[in-house]
């Protein structure tokens, strides 16, 4: 932050004025964030080729082409909170409620869409015609989703006693 947005930032907070929300990082936040974010998005990438090779080359095991990539996302998500956490760098320094309310999205919308996915005309199965069912992969997705938002509030919570403890001290 330079001293110039500092100067602005301090304006606002005396005058009273809204401050923008937005997450703030340290430098060292910012730099262990951005490993975490090469690490996973190199295994998304290294897992959307390898799936993608195989597909082409006729070992088609997915009904689908985007549900397995979909579930890769949502894995290298859940690899870059873990990651980011144990590094001490998923939340910002002005604290966690963004990354909650985040979370809460996220399990509101994985809900929200395994319920409407539920098709009553088309029975759920897990293998359709020698292949992984789309219906079963996105419901699989879904569930990711809500387990990312679960971990995250799990992580902020504990950032927060221990931001606690230590305030305590």
């Amino acid at each position: 932050m330079s001293m110039k947005s500092f100067d602005k930032f301090c304006e606002k907070l005396i005058t009273g004025e809204p401050i923008p929300q937005k997450e703030i990082f340290d430098e060292r936040q910012s730099v262990l964030r951005t490993k975490s974010l090469v690490i996973a998005l190199t295994n998304f990438g290294s897992l959307s080729a390898a799936n993608t090779m195989l597909m082409e080359c006729g070992l088609k095991w997915s009904e689908s082409y985007f549900a397995p990539i979909a579930i890769f996302m949502a894995v290298s998500y859940l690899v870059f909170l873990l990651d980011s956490a144990r590094r001490g760098a998923l939340f910002g320094v002005n604290g966690t409620a963004k990354a909650t309310m985040t979370a809460i999205l996220f399990i509101a919308q994985g809900g929200l869409y395994i319920l409407i996915n539920i098709d009553e005309e088309e029975p759920f199965c897990v293998i359709k015609d020698g292949m992984v069912s789309k219906v079963f992969l996105m419901m699989m997705f879904f569930v990711l989703v809500i387990v990312c938002g679960i971990v995250t509030i799990i992580l902020a919570h504990k950032f927060n006693k221990s931001r606690e403890s230590e305030e305590e001290k």
